[in-house]
Order: structure tokens, then C-alpha cells, then sequence
């Protein structure tokens, strides 16, 4: 900030006098200087044109091709009409370039003949021309030739970026001793105007004049000047702030005065950019754009800034109309927008919605109106509404951008004046006129999106009074009964409400009544049925956060029947172009308002059941009537269903736990699991995809939960929330997974099914695992000391060990018919590891059924070992023989070498009396047996061994 009275102020005083007086004369000497140097090189240039054009050959020899940097050199030295080296126009008989080439060279009598013999005054004009040309670009080539790279930049430097720059600031200079003046009080207000006026006619007519000086003009002929431009962008922005200074900081003229002066401007603006480039035009509207920030007096008025702001665009834009300059529409879009968020950041007021909304509709206006007739042509090669890319002219594209803008800066209007009525009425005002336009022309449809975007925020936003008041709660017995009569609606949320009503109606309707007349009606249709179920959403969760309950779920099932009702509607139209995936569109809001309703009806596993419920009701209708778009939404149902059903993500620790029971169980998950299996049915009917494949995985992972849950609720007294994991429930969740393993392992072999092979593998390895870690190693009862039943067979030890094992020989055999040889040993060994396990248990319990961990092996013990593993082997090696398999035969060989080495390593040290007889000769005759039944069955004496066995 400036100090009044300061010695900085004196100084720059002083330094500001010295230049306004001596300036003038210094730039003058060097414009002087700098004429006089390019006059002696356009001399130079004239007489070597000269020389050239007495050389010059007759017209019909052959032409030298004159480069694309040269014909755009001689293009804009023809505009010039005083430019001393322009030569003259050819006339309508004078030769093309390429007649010229075929004409050149040698030519017989009879084609000179045959030709047309020109006067002389023609022909000497048709030798002249090219010569002259030529000369002119051969001239101007070798010119830029002899130029080094440090030439070029000094030029460059010193001839445009320095004259840009000196133009700037003169711009920046002049606003500053303007506020200088303003703040020390050293000008009246009409002086300082009619200064600034004077000084920017002034610099724009001085710019004109130094254009139209035929010096200039050779200059402009070779190469750009940019010394005109720069004074008069410089004049054109002053004359601009000086107008908006009177009208606006003084209030010297009224606003048509202002109007009609500033118009005046932009006339005079557009015809000197006509005339001398664009350059100009970004000058003057650059500092346009900037003059407001520079000049203020801190009683801003949005009135004038918006109208100044108005007129600024409106003259841009009737250049960019000429001249098709759209690099000066998009500046000042830029600028108008970022005007609009600066003053409703920085400077906002009451009342100042009605000129920036004002505004914001004139800028719609103004830039459609550049090209408008093209504008207002629809585009017909659009695959979608959103397929701009190459297919929008620039004309289309800065409309439809700057609409958008529009829109956006209609958000932040919106909250700034906290959604009053005229905030409201401006913007469905716009909406309706864009929506208008949208239903008419083919490219602004996407525009609709925007619009349903900006209800939606304003549904969302939308502020509530400080106090709603809601029906009062009565008790009866300390538990609440009720409410008391009272509105339905509170009289608070009315205008709101309808409000929101409003825009879902006006959305729904005119979706619905457009799909016949726009060539993409999903599109509409989606619009239709979006914007009122998100709509509903909102007011929803806004409202009922204040505990107003409206029959928010029957509110849905309304929805969800006038969607049905659409999807009837459309129904006979479907085997029109567009229609079919309409149906889909109103198939899928059914879907989605059914979902709502049961989200509000329901929760936790009544919602997830009620999902459940969708599928295979959705897979009725997709097997009626083939609906498209119903298979992905059915998809992402069937996640969500899963993954609160796997997960236990309906589980909640507040519910009682005596309200989890074997029913609820069974209901909770049981509904879902055929559900799923349902859906799959009828899906699978029309196609076997993706969907079908998640639906039946689905039901087998929802069922095994449901076992298993039931499982862990009924082995653990009822506790579904145990902290420990005992073997009993171990082993019923290991035959569960193995039995339902081997019925898919089966099942796959007659049907083949993704999920059958996947899952099977899955069950069966958790069960193997489980069996071999856990049971027969951690939870040993032989380790564990845990109590296994009094009953033989009917016991822990038979669920864990015997019924897996009968059941892994099943599927061995299943293996075998599958031809799965490689896992035919795992399996046929773990089979016969298990029933050996059981079978030795079993004897230790039958000895010390309290504690199998303690207590002594007396002789009735360990012979009984013996006796059981002999018995064993034995039915084992008559398996083998009667189904000639060699590797059963060699399990039982080898349990027979255990039995052996148990009888001479142990039986002979522990066992004592008849025990240790009955031992050694039980086990004399058992090795006896086995010989004798292999040389009767296996190996018969007289007979050639066999070369191949069946192994398996």
C-alpha cells in the first residue's frame, strides 16, 4: 500500500513525470532508428528484385516451383493493397501452376498452331507475374537463409516479445496512476475519465495509423509487426476501464450510457482485430478480464461487474463468429467462470443471486450464438449420448461446455444463497430450457445428466428448519405402543417433500413419454427410473434421521409398481430398435425398489433372506421373458447375500443369544441356500454362464454353512459363540464335508460342473486335513485322555476314524471309475490308516475306557493287539485276492510284518504264560494260512506267472 504524503510516493511521482515527458521522444529516436535500418534493407531487397527480373526468362520456359513458405508469404503480401511489391493480380486467362508445367519445354508447330496467340499486353503480364513472384520469395528466402540462430532470437526477442511486454505494462501503468490518483485525491473523477479515454483512443488510433503507414505494410510483408497490435490492444483495454470506471466507480453516466459506449468499444475492438490479427483480440481481452481486480473502489456492485462482464463476452464472441477464433470463445468462458466463483467466494452479498443468475443464462445465449445455426443442427451419427469424441464441431463443443459450466457454478450458487426460492426459480428455469433443448437435439442429451446431478444435490442439500415437530411417543406398561394423532407429514418438511416429489415426477414423466421420440431410449429410460429411486433414497435417509416414519417401505412398493407397470408398458414395443434393453432398464428399478423396500421392512437376516427371495423371483420372469441387464444386477444381489451369509456379517452381538437357536439357523440360512438353487434353475434355463456358476456355489457355500453352524450349535450345548473346538464336533464336521465332498465328486462324473470339481476338492481336502492333523494327531484321544463312550463301535472313536475311513474307501472306488489312478494310493492309504487307528483304539478303550491315555498294557491287552491286526491283515489279503489287487495284498503283507516284529520284539519279553503260547502259535498259523492261500489263489503251482497284475 501506498503512504500518503511518503517520500516513495514523491520519488514515484517524479520518476512517473520524467517518463511521460521523455518517454515519447526516447521510444520515437528508436522507432526512427529501428525504421531507417529496415529501410535500407528493403532497398537492398527492391534492387536485387530488379536485377532478378532482367534476368528473368520468357513466360513459357519452365517455372521454378515456388515452397509453402513462400506462397504464405506472397498470400499476405497480396491482402496489402499499397504495399509497393505487391504485383498485380493475374488475370482470368493467366496459366496455372501446373498448366504452366505442362506448357513448359519444347512445343511443336502444330500445338502453336493450335493455341491461341495473347496480345502483347497479355502476354507481357504473363511473363511479369511469375517472374516478379519468384523473385519476391526468392528474395525472401534468401533473406531468412543469412540469418544465424542468435539473429533469429535477438529478432524474435526484440521484435514481438519486447513490444507485448512494453504494451502490458503500459496497460498495468495506467491503472495504476489511475488508483494512484484515486487514493491521493489528485484528479477529479470526470478528469481521470475522460484521460483515460482520450489516451486509449488515442493508442488505438495511433495503432491503425502505424498499420496503414506503407512502411508498416512492407514490413507486415515480410515478416509479422506486432508494434500496431500492441498499441492498440493496449488503447483498447484502457478504453474499456476508463468506460467501466464512470459507470461504475463514479457513477458519472447512467447504465445505458455505459451500455451504448461500451458497445461502441466492442465495435471498434472486433473491427481492429479484423484488421490487424488475433493478437489484439487477446490483448484487449486479457485485459479486459483483469481491469476489475486492478480498479477497485470496495464498493463492488455484481450489477455492473456482470453487465461489464456481459458486453466483454458479447463482443469475443462476435469476433470468434468472423473470425473462428475458438481459442478467444474458450478464454472467455474461462473468464466468466472464474469471475462467478471469485465473487461467490470472496465477494457474495445478499441479493446477489439475481445478477449472477442473470448472468449465468446470458452466457448460455452467448455462446451458442457464435455459429447458433450450427449449434441448433442435431448431430444423427451418435452411437450414444456420450459419444462426442470427433464427432462435435467447435461450435457444439463450446456450447455444450459452456453449459456445463452453468450448471456447476449453479451448484455453488445454490448452497451460497441456501436454496432460497429465487435461487430455486433460476435454476428450473434454466433446467427447463436446457431440458427443452435436449429433447429436440441430438448432442445436448447428455445434458440431462447434468441436470438430474443438480436436482439431486439440491434434494440432498436441501436445508431443514431448526425444529420439526414430530408426532409424541406414548408408553403403555413402560414399553412404547405408539405415536399420537398427529399430521402424517410434519408441516415443516412440506415444501421439501414436494419439492423432492416434484423433481422424481418431472424426471419419471418425461424418461417415460421421450422413448419413442429419442434414438437411444435406455438412455432415457435410466433417467427415468434413476433420478426418483435415488430421489426416495435421500429423502429417506434425511428424513427418517429425524425419526418422521412416512411408510417409507410402502412408499417403495409404489415405486417398484409403477416401474412394473412401465416395464408392461414397454413390453409389447420390444422387438423395436432400442426397446428391448428398455425393459431390461424397468426390470432392473423393480429389482432395485424391492431391495429398498425390504432394506427398510427388514434387517439383519430378515433383509438377507428378503434378497435371497429376489433371485430365483428374478429368475422366474428371466426365464419368461428374456430381459437384458438382469443377469449382472442378479450378480451383484447374489455377492451381497453371500457375503452376509458366509462372512456372518448379520450377525450382531446385541441379539440375545437365546434367540439364536437350530430354527433360526435353519430359516436364516436354509431360505437363502435354496434360493440360490432355485435361481441357478432357471437361469441356467436360458444360458450356462457366469451367473449360474456363482449361484450354484453359492447354495453349496450357504448349505455347508448351515451344516456346519448347526453342527458347532448342537455339539456345544447349544453355544453357537464356544471358544473351544472338542472332537466330537471335529469329527461331525469332517464327515459332513466328506460326505457332501463325495456326493459332488460322484455328481461330477455324471454332470459335470465347474462348482462340483471345485468343490469337491475343497471339502475333501478340509476333511483329509482335518482327520490327519487334528483327530489323529493333536486330539488323539491316546493324547488327550478324553473320554470316548462305553459302547464298542457306537462311539467317538467310529466318527472319527471308522466312518471316514468307510467312507474314503467309497471314494477310492469312485476314484477308480473316474480313472484317477494318480490319488488312488493317497486315498486307499488313508483309508486303510484310518480303519487301522480305529481298530487299535477300539482295543485300548475296550481296556481302559475312562482314561486311553494312562494305565498299563497287561497280557490280554497286548495279545489282543496282535490278535485284531492279524484279523485285520487278514480281510485285507482276502480283499486283495478276491479283487486281484497287488496293493492291497502288500498292505496286508506289511501289517503281517508289524504283527511279526510286535511278536518277537514285545510278546516275547511281555506277555507270559498261555498268552505268550497262544501269540507265537497264532501268529505260526496266520503266516502258514497266508502261504497256502497264495499258492492256491495268487501264485498256483503249474501255472506261467502273469506279467501284468491289476495294481490298482
Amino acid at each position: 500500500m501506498l503512504v500518503q504524503g511518503g517520500v516513495v510516493d514523491e520519488v514515484l511521482l517524479v520518476l512517473l513525470g520524467i517518463l511521460i515527458l521523455f518517454g515519447g521522444p526516447i521510444l520515437a529516436f528508436i522507432a526512427l532508428y529501428k525504421i531507417g535500418g529496415l529501410r535500407s534493407e528493403i532497398f537492398a531487397l527492391k534492387l536485387k528484385i530488379q536485377n532478378l527480373e532482367k534476368q528473368a526468362v520468357p513466360a513459357t520456359t519452365a517455372a521454378k516451383p515456388v515452397t509453402p513458405s513462400q506462397e504464405k508469404a506472397l498470400d499476405s503480401n497480396t491482402k496489402v493493397q499499397s504495399d509497393p511489391l505487391q504485383t498485380p493480380p493475374p488475370t482470368d486467362k493467366q496459366p496455372t501452376s501446373s498448366e504452366e508445367t505442362e506448357t513448359s519445354g519444347p512445343e511443336t508447330d502444330a500445338q502453336k498452331s493450335s493455341n491461341e496467340k495473347p496480345t502483347e499486353q497479355q502476354a507481357e503480364q504473363q511473363d511479369k507475374q511469375p517472374v516478379a513472384a519468384r523473385s519476391i520469395a526468392e528474395a525472401m528466402e534468401s533473406y531468412s537463409s543469412e540469418k544465424s540462430p542468435w539473429k533469429s532470437f535477438e529478432e524474435a526477442f526484440t521484435r514481438q516479445w519486447l513490444v507485448w511486454l512494453g504494451s502490458l505494462t503500459v496497460i498495468i501503468g495506467g491503472v495504476f496512476l489511475i488508483k494512484y490518483s484515486i487514493e491521493n485525491d489528485l484528479l477529479s473523477p470526470g478528469f481521470r475519465v475522460t484521460c483515460g479515454v482520450l489516451f486509449g483512443l488515442a493508442l488505438m488510433f495511433g495503432g491503425e495509423w502505424l498499420r496503414r503507414r506503407p512502411i508498416e505494410q512492407a514490413i507486415a510483408a515480410l515478416k509479422p509487426n506486432h508494434v500496431p497490435p500492441a498499441l492498440t490492444a493496449a488503447g483498447l483495454a484502457i478504453t474499456y476501464g476508463s468506460i467501466y470506471a464512470a459507470y461504475g466507480l463514479y457513477d458519472l453516466i447512467p447504465p445505458l450510457i455505459a451500455f451504448i459506449l461500451l458497445t461502441i468499444v466492442a465495435i471498434a475492438g472486433l473491427g481492429l482485430s479484423l484488421l490487424q490479427g488475433p493478437l489484439i483480440a487477446a490483448m484487449g481481452m486479457a485485459g479486459a478480464f483483469v481491469i476489475p481486480i486492478l480498479v477497485s473502489t470496495g464498493n463492488s456492485s455484481a450489477w455492473a461487474l456482470f453487465s461489464y462482464l456481459s458486453f466483454i463476452t458479447a463482443s469475443a464472441l462476435a469476433v470468434v463468429r468472423y473470425q473462428n477464433w475458438w481459442w478467444l470463445g474458450w478464454m472467455s468462458l474461462a473468464g466468466s467462470v472464474l469471475w462467478q466463483l471469485i465473487w461467490m467466494t470472496a465477494a457474495w452479498k445478499g441479493g446477489n443471486v439475481y445478477p449472477l443468475a442473470l448472468h449465468q443464462i446470458l452466457m448460455i445465449g452467448l455462446f451458442i450464438a457464435p455459429r447458433y445455426e450450427d449449434f441448433l443442427t442435431s448431430v444423427k451419427n451418435l452411437k450414444h449420448p456420450f459419444d462426442f469424441i470427433g464427432k462435435l464441431s467447435p461450435e457444439k463443443t463450446l456450447g455444450l461446455s459452456a453449459i456445463t459450466s452453468v450448471l456447476a457454478l449453479q451448484v455453488i450458487l445454490l448452497s451460497m444463497d441456501n436454496f432460497s426460492t429465487a435461487s430455486l426459480v433460476f435454476f428450473f428455469i434454466i433446467a427447463g430450457g436446457l431440458g427443452y433443448g435436449a429433447l429436440k437435439l441430438r448432442h445436448c442429451e447428455a445434458l440431462l445428466t447434468a441436470i438430474s446431478l443438480v436436482a439431486l444435490y439440491i434434494i440432498a442439500r436441501y436445508p431443514f428448519p431448526g425444529s420439526i415437530e414430530l408426532p409424541e411417543t406414548f408408553y403403555v406398561s413402560g414399553q412404547e405402543a405408539g405415536t399420537l394423532i398427529n399430521p402424517i407429514i410434519p408441516p415443516e418438511l412440506n415444501f421439501y417433500l414436494l419439492l423432492s416429489g416434484f423433481i422424481a415426477v418431472i424426471a419419471a414423466t418425461l424418461g417415460f413419454r421421450s422413448l419413442g421420440k429419442t434414438r437411444t431410449p435406455v438412455y432415457m429410460a435410466t433417467l427415468s427410473v434413476t433420478v426418483p429411486l435415488l430421489a426416495f433414497l435421500f429423502v429417506y435417509l434425511r428424513v427418517s434421521a429425524l425419526g418422521a416414519d412416512l411408510a417409507w417401505s410402502l412408499l417403495a412398493l409404489v415405486l417398484a409398481g409403477l416401474c412394473f407397470m412401465a416395464a408392461k408398458q414397454v413390453l409389447p414395443k420390444r422387438s423395436e430398435t432400442g426397446m428391448e434393453p428398455v425393459l431390461g432398464v424397468y426390470a432392473l428399478a423393480v429389482l432395485a425398489a424391492l431391495g429398498i423396500a425390504f432394506a427398510i421392512a427388514f434387517e439383519k437376516s430378515g433383509l438377507t433372506i428378503a434378497l435371497a427371495l429376489l433371485l430365483p423371483s428374478a429368475g422366474w420372469v428371466a426365464s419368461q421373458i428374456r430381459i437384458p441387464f438382469i443377469r449382472p444386477s442378479i450378480l451383484f444381489i447374489a455377492v451381497i447375500v453371500v457375503l452376509r451369509l458366509v462372512a456372518l456379517n448379520h450377525f450382531d452381538p446385541v441379539i440375545p443369544r437365546e434367540e439364536v437357536d437350530a430354527l433360526w439357523l435353519l430359516y436364516s440360512f436354509g431360505i437363502p441356500a435354496l434360493a440360490f438353487a432355485g435361481a441357478a434353475y432357471y437361469f441356467k434355463r436360458e444360458k450356462d454362464d457366469q451367473l449360474v456358476t456363482i449361484l450354484e456355489s453359492g447354495a453349496l457355500a450357504i448349505g455347508v454353512a448351515l451344516v456346519s453352524l448347526e453342527i458347532r450349535y448342537l455339539a456345544n450345548d447349544n453355544n453357537l459363540y464356544a471358544q473351544y473346538y472338542m472332537p466330537l464336533e471335529q469329527s461331525l464336521q469332517s464327515l459332513s464335508w466328506l460326505i457332501t465332498g463325495a456326493f459332488l465328486y460322484y455328481r461330477n462324473r455324471l454332470v459335470p460342473r465347474l462348482v462340483s470339481n471345485w468343490g469337491s476338492k475343497i471339502l475333501l481336502s478340509m476333511a483329509g486335513a482335518q482327520i490327519l492333523v487334528f483327530q489323529s494327531l493333536i486330539f488323539n484321544p491316546v493324547f488327550t485322555n478324553e473320554f470316548v463312550g462305553n459302547w464298542p463301535l457306537f462311539n467317538q472313536l467310529s466318527l472319527a476314524y471308522l466312518i471316514p475311513g468307510l467312507i474314503a474307501i467309497i471314494i477310492y472306488r469312485e476314484a477308480r471309475n473316474q480313472g484317477h489312478t494318480k490319488f488312488m494310493p493317497w486315498i486307499g492309504g488313508i483309508a486303510v490308516w484310518l480303519v487301522f487307528l480305529d481298530l487299535t483304539l477300539e482295543v485300548r478303550r475296550a481296556f481302559h475306557p475312562l482314561a486311553m491315555a494312562s494305565g498299563d498294557i497287561l497280557n490280554a491287552e497286548g495279545y489282543s493287539y496282535s490278535a485284531a491286526w492279524l484279523i485285520f491283515a487278514g480281510a485285507l489279503l482276502a480283499v486283495g485276492i478276491i479283487r486281484d489287487i497287488s496293493k492291497i495284498r502288500h498292505l496286508s503283507l506289511g501289517l503281517v510284518l508289524l504283527v511279526t516284529t510286535k511278536v518277537f520284539l514285545w510278546d516275547m519279553s511281555a506277555l507270559s504264560g498261555l498268552y505268550r503260547v497262544a501269540s507265537f502259535i497264532g501268529l505260526g498259523l496266520c503266516l502258514i494260512g497266508i502261504g497256502f492261500l497264495y499258492q492256491r489263489f495268487v501264485y498256483p503251482i503249474g501255472s506261467a506267472p502273469e506279467e501284468k497284475k491289476l495294481s490298482t
